[in-house]
């Protein structure tokens, strides 16, 4: 049996952070125009899936399970993670190995502008909301299980997700 997404309430995508729009401020290692954004119990979380085709599907079944959804997705070249913000929850037992949660600390992003390589960039932008943590473990149960959406090709971004 696949565990399941455990919240003590059935939890709505939140609206993005202000800061995701206005957050500058000097942090060791983050560049000028990056944007540092602080995690937390009522604010925003991250889930980390891992870089390449698994990423893939779970993007591809995302975008099946909530085709208008809006999605707040970075990757980063030659790194092992890609950076999914999401609506806090109260615990993450995902597919544990490929997927992690961080529910405190700080993240350091990417200008809302940068959608491609070099450097992290936006797979997805955001546009007004969170990812929907429900919809995202739905999407890692089935990229766990090896299944892939014939919508998208595996192995390779396309242009649109560069």
């Amino acid at each position: 049996m696949v565990p399941a997404l455990t919240t003590s309430r059935k939890p709505a995508p939140g609206p993005l952070p202000a800061a995701l729009h206005t957050a500058r401020r000097a942090v060791p290692g983050a560049a000028e125009s990056e944007l540092v954004l602080d995690l937390g119990p009522e604010s925003v979380q991250v889930v980390l899936t891992q870089a390449g085709p698994y990423s893939r599907h779970v993007l591809a079944a995302v975008e099946e399970r909530s085709p208008s959804a809006s999605l707040a997705v970075v990757a980063e070249p030659g790194q092992l993670f890609w950076v999914w913000l999401i609506t806090p929850v109260a615990a993450w037992d995902e597919d544990p190995g490929r997927t992690f949660r961080y529910a405190q600390g700080t993240v350091i992003l990417p200008p809302l502008t940068r959608t491609g390589p070099p450097g992290a960039y936006w797979v997805r932008t955001p546009h007004s909301r969170l990812v929907d943590p429900g919809v995202l473990a739905g999407a890692v149960r089935e990229a766990a299980r090896g299944q892939s959406s014939p919508v998208h090709e595996v192995g390779r971004l396309t242009a649109e997700e560069r």
